[in-house]
């Protein structure tokens, strides 16, 4: 329980009891708010059951969302949900799990956009080098792809890095392209 959700049994339990609450009151609140709109068709309760029918398997899935980050390919297949489902869930339990935990559920930002962030990030961080490189990629075939990896300078398709390398000689490497961050 504890290496899928973060909690153990009878901290997941006590929480699950806010939760169903909490959902319970989100429900009335989504009613009330639909009815003086006049798109509200049916009662609470009405209309199709979902496959997560229980507050407990709703909470284990925004959970096991938030603990292993698997994709909602995975977190679908997991639940027996498909991966537009999962994602509505997922989007729709988070505000609830926030307003019952007292705290913001978000993964880890993806992107820095400044030098103050990245301090901010990394504290420990005093020097940085940076600099920039292309590697050579094959020649894809679409017209499309070709021009969108075309480097006039190195006349050929290439993708662009920045290497940002640190004095303990820690490598991160961020792809200028598609804005994704590794580390070696």
């Amino acid at each position: 329980m504890r290496a899928t959700t973060g909690l153990s049994a009878s901290e997941f339990n006590h929480l699950a009891k806010s939760f169903g609450q909490e959902i319970e009151n989100e429900g009335h609140i989504r009613y009330e708010r639909e009815v003086e709109q006049g798109n509200r068709k049916r009662k609470p309760g009405g209309g199709r059951i979902g496959n997560l029918r229980s507050a407990s398997e709703k909470l284990f899935l925004i959970l096991c969302y938030f603990k292993c980050y698997p994709t909602f390919d995975v977190l679908g297949l997991l639940f027996d949900l498909d991966r537009s489902n999962t994602c509505r869930n997922v989007q729709e339990l988070t505000p609830i799990l926030e307003n019952v935990r007292g705290k913001k559920m978000v993964l880890p930002s993806r992107e820095i956009n400044s030098l103050d962030e990245l301090f901010e990030i990394f504290p420990g961080v005093k020097d940085l080098f940076i600099d920039g490189t292309e590697r050579q990629l094959q020649r894809p075939k679409d017209k499309a792809k070709q021009k969108k990896n075309y480097s006039g300078k190195k006349k050929a398709q290439t993708r662009k890095n920045i290497v940002i390398t640190d004095k303990n000689k820690r490598i991160g490497i961020a792809n200028v392209k598609n804005h994704e961050i590794s580390q070696d």
